[in-house]
């Protein structure tokens, strides 16, 4: 089982999980800039 999971993650790593990871980063990054800057543009609008 181990060392289906080693192989599997090798392959996955060397194709396109460091794609899929950097993608899944960005959008985490985007999420907060946008939870950041939504609040401080209501506010904007409230004054």
């Amino acid at each position: 089982m181990t060392s289906l999971f080693s192989t599997f993650d090798s392959t996955f790593l060397s194709s396109n999980g460091s794609l899929i990871f950097l993608h899944l980063k960005c959008n985490a990054i985007l999420v907060k800039c946008q939870r950041t800057v939504k609040p401080i543009q209501d506010n904007e609008l409230n004054l």
